[in-house]
C-alpha cells in the first residue's frame, strides 16, 4: 500500500508488527500528541476524520484523554492538527503532524484573522518499556495575511 491507503489502514486500530515488537496505532498517537502539544498554550483538537480513523480508534483516543473529533473544529484561538503521513521504518515509525490555528486581532472596523501553520514529524520508536518520541527535520511554519472581517 501507498501513500493515503497505507495511512487510512495503519489508523484502523491495527497493530503495529516488525517495529521492535509491537506498538499499536493510539500509542503512538497519544505519544506523538503529547510531544505537539506540550507547548501549546491555546485549546487544541485532534481533527480525526472519518476517512482516516476508525471509530475504535477514535474512542480509544478520547479515552485517553486526546480531544478527537471527526468534523474539523473551528473557532479562533484553538489549534487543530491532523496526522497527514505515517510511515514506518526500520527506526520506527514516522509520522507528520499539522497544525493551524486563527486569531482576531485589533479591534473596532479594523479587526481582523490572521492564520499560522506548523508542518512537523516525529520519530516514534520502542525504548526501553516505554514509547521514545523524536521530533525529526525542521518544523515549517507558515502564516495568512490578515483578512478583515465582514
Amino acid at each position: 500500500m501507498t501513500g493515503r491507503v497505507f495511512f487510512a489502514a495503519m489508523l484502523a486500530w491495527l497493530p503495529l508488527r516488525g517495529i521492535h515488537g509491537q506498538l499499536d496505532s493510539a500509542a503512538i498517537i497519544r505519544t506523538v500528541w503529547g510531544a505537539a502539544t506540550l507547548p501549546v498554550k491555546r485549546v487544541t483538537w485532534l481533527w480525526t476524520p472519518v476517512s482516516s480513523f476508525s471509530p475504535e480508534l477514535r474512542a480509544a483516543l478520547v479515552r485517553a484523554g486526546v480531544p478527537a473529533s471527526e468534523r474539523r473544529p473551528a473557532g479562533d484561538d484553538t489549534v487543530v492538527f491532523q496526522f497527514t503521513r505515517w510511515r514506518p521504518d526500520s527506526a520506527g515509525v514516522i509520522v507528520q503532524l499539522v497544525s493551524d490555528w486563527t486569531e482576531v486581532i485589533g479591534s473596532g472596523a479594523r479587526r481582523c484573522r490572521v492564520g499560522s501553520g506548523n508542518t512537523e514529524q516525529f520519530l516514534v520508536r520502542q525504548g526501553e518499556g516505554a514509547l521514545l518520541v523524536e521530533r525529526i527535520g525542521p518544523i515549517i511554519h507558515g502564516d495568512k495575511i490578515c483578512a478583515p472581517l465582514r
